[in-house]
């Protein structure tokens, strides 16, 4: 099997096809005159011949746009997975800290590296489906990790034919994302597991309100010599509010394409866990992808912004997220692996 560090592009034959400019992949300035302002990222790691990986998920306070929340989710072998929820403001504008988490963005377009020292509740995804989780018991937890640039960095909005601003309710500024290779260590509980292997991250930023936001399905991952962007957004209604997606090689190589036939969640455990989507390209081309779901874990969104780990039973107007790494198999035996959300509305499910 192809090992996750080779998946994507070299470094050295990346180029950058949708002209992100640098100051789009670091903290951005905070525009107080923008009602219902908010930067938000995500860091995602998988190691997968150790089943071991990260999903980091942070962003500014809609009430206090200076203070940074921090979700901080560890998959580790077994099922278990480790969850710390944290708050702070950052003194390094080329940072997001919140005291024991930092995500910085100081070397834009090639990738971004990441500390904790902390703890985390050690629980299980049938567990957090039950309740939010992060604040029971806990044990030390910490990581130290760097990420390289696997594939060129995708803009959205350039993907849909506009430039990198407006049209979306839930990052109506910006919204790029990044295929990486990691390498790092991970110790939880007096466990040391090693980080390297495959990634990616996302940033948006501007106006974020969900009211609107049904569901969707995200992907995000890399094959050998390529690097795979797909995105598709639903609104309450069930009608296509965005449908987008890249599929980079070499230098400028970028071709379209979209993900379909993924399956709606048929439950808050990320079932159904082994399944076939439709990568769709621009000429018409169709391929079948395999998609196997090796870990995964459960978070909330309200309308309000507040990012909770596990499902929040308690709010009426929740969108929960099944965060999933995945392994990719096309019809020739082609492997990669990616990071899959999915997400569907507290309405259509009964409580646990």
């Amino acid at each position: 099997m192809t090992t996750a560090t080779t998946l994507g592009v070299e470094p050295a034959r990346i180029g950058n096809p949708h002209r992100v400019p640098e100051r789009l992949d670091q903290v951005l300035p905070v525009r107080r005159d923008v009602p219902g302002y908010g930067e938000t990222c995500f860091l995602t790691t998988w190691n997968p011949t150790d089943g071991v990986g990260l999903f980091l998920h942070a962003g500014r306070c809609p009430q206090d746009v200076d203070l940074w929340w921090a979700q901080s989710l560890a998959y580790l072998p077994g099922g278990k997975i480790a969850v710390d929820r944290s708050w702070g403001r950052s003194r390094d504008g080329g940072a997001i800290q919140t005291g024991n988490f930092t995500i910085r963005m100081d070397n834009p377009l090639k990738g971004w590296t990441s500390t904790f020292d902390g703890a985390g509740e050690i629980t299980t995804a049938a567990t957090m489906v039950t309740r939010p989780s992060g604040a029971g018991p806990a044990r030390p937890m910490r990581w130290e990790l760097a990420t390289e640039a696997a594939g060129p960095v995708w803009d959205m909005y350039t993907a849909l034919g506009r430039q990198s601003n407006g049209g979306q309710d839930w990052a109506s500024g910006t919204h790029t994302q990044q295929v990486l290779r990691v390498r790092g260590t991970l110790t939880v509980d007096g466990v040391e597991y090693r980080l390297d292997g495959t990634g990616a991250n996302d940033h948006s930023s501007g106006t974020r309100d969900l009211r609107n936001f049904g569901s969707h399905h995200f992907l995000i991952g890399g094959f050998p010599g390529r690097a795979l962007h797909s995105m598709s957004i639903f609104g309450m209604d069930g009608a296509v509010l965005l449908d987008s997606g890249s599929e980079f090689g070499e230098g400028e190589d970028t071709e379209p394409v979209t993900l379909t036939d993924v399956p709606p969640l048929a439950g808050l455990d990320a079932t159904p866990l082994d399944f076939e989507a439709t990568l769709n390209y621009a000429d018409g081309t169709k391929t079948p992808v395999r998609l196997e779901v090796l870990h995964t874990a459960p978070i909330s969104i309200n309308t309000d912004n507040d990012n909770i780990n596990g499902v929040d039973w308690d709010s009426p107007d929740t969108l929960f997220l099944s965060e999933s790494r995945v392994r990719m198999t096309l019809p020739d035996g082609t492997v990669g692996f990616a990071h899959l959300e999915r997400s569907c509305q507290r309405s259509t499910h009964a409580a646990s």
